[in-house]
């Protein structure tokens, strides 16, 4: 059998253990975790806007400036059109920087001949492990 003072200094000991896990996890959650790398990549598609209207005569001028703390791996882009699925047109490049610059003309008036719309696509190669990062604007073709 235990004595009183075994008793007290178990009871001492547990509480002190008890105050020590609860400080030791208040620290850990305060903590915010760290912004994964995807959150931290940036895809300003700066041309065509979103919700942008094409018109005869218009241009498609594509261009998207994607920065990241961490090298990239490369990007690739395509117009899709919403209604089918469809690929219009499309691109990619494996390079190596932590800014990458798109910068692409389509004519598309050889190439589409109705009203469409259609989603543009940008998709950033994070990493050969798979990680990525992506942002699309809506565009909509009169011709």
């Amino acid at each position: 059998m235990f004595t009183k003072f075994q008793k007290n200094i178990t009871v001492i000991f547990a509480i002190a253990g008890l105050l020590l896990s609860a400080i030791a996890c208040k620290k850990d959650k305060d903590k915010d975790p760290a912004p994964s790398v995807q959150e931290e990549v940036v895809i300003d598609i700066q041309s065509p806007e979103q919700n942008a209207v094409i018109h005869t005569g218009d241009p498609l001028h594509i261009h998207v400036v994607i920065t990241s703390p961490v090298t990239l791996h490369g990007y690739s882009w395509k117009l899709t059109n919403k209604e089918d699925g469809s690929v219009l047109t499309e691109g990619e490049d494996h390079t190596h920087e932590k800014e990458l610059t798109i910068h692409e003309h389509w004519d598309w008036e050889a190439h589409i001949t109705g009203h469409t719309t259609a989603t543009l696509e940008v998709k950033v190669i994070i990493d050969h492990d798979g990680k990525t990062a992506a942002k699309s604007v809506d565009i909509t073709f009169h011709p």
